[in-house]
């Protein structure tokens, strides 16, 4: 994934798990303020107005890698509980 610039780029690694009706529907409505859009939650995943629909997956990250298109600010996190990172 990365920023709209696609120039800071991060590799995450960790358990993905299909996320829940409850959780999407609390991270729907702060994205759909961010963003403008009109996405809802359904028992199969994501859903907008148009028609577009998809599974959401909520990540628990273990490592997760960043940088810039030159790698100078290459970076590595470690989250060894998945809620507590420590950066190396």
């Amino acid at each position: 994934m990365h920023l709209e610039s696609g120039t800071e780029v991060v590799i995450v690694e960790g358990v993905a798990a299909v996320a829940g009706v409850v959780r999407l529907e609390a991270f729907l409505a702060d994205y759909n303020s961010k963003y403008g859009w009109d996405a809802f939650a359904t028992d199969e995943g994501v859903a907008g107005s148009s028609g577009a629909a998809g599974p959401a997956y909520r990540v628990r990250p273990r490592v997760v890698f960043g940088w810039d298109t030159d790698l100078r600010t290459a970076t590595r996190w470690s989250f060894a509980d998945c809620a507590t990172a420590v950066i190396r």
